[in-house]
């Protein structure tokens, strides 16, 4: 899955739901630079795709978009992971 970070494919450290919305979910490595910069910013478009893969519909309409965008994201992303 994306990382919220970086941007790459990698294996992520969990996150918690924070008022309905899924939290961020960062790579090891981005976790270890991020601890010892106190960089703990992320890039917005990453973490929407990572919602987008993970299904997170609730949590990309209470980030703004409309639920049609949101069926729509995650079907993008699906198609993406079966072809």
């Amino acid at each position: 899955m994306t990382c919220a970070k970086c941007g790459k494919d990698r294996e992520l450290c969990q996150s918690a739901t924070q008022n309905g919305v899924k939290q961020p979910m960062v790579c090891k490595d981005c976790l270890i630079e991020s601890m010892r910069s106190d960089n703990w910013k992320v890039n917005d478009a990453f973490w929407v795709k990572q919602l987008a893969e993970a299904g997170e519909k609730d949590s990309i309409i209470s980030l703004g978009l409309s639920e049609v965008d949101a069926n729509m994201m995650i079907q993008v992303y699906k198609k993406k992971d079966t072809t």
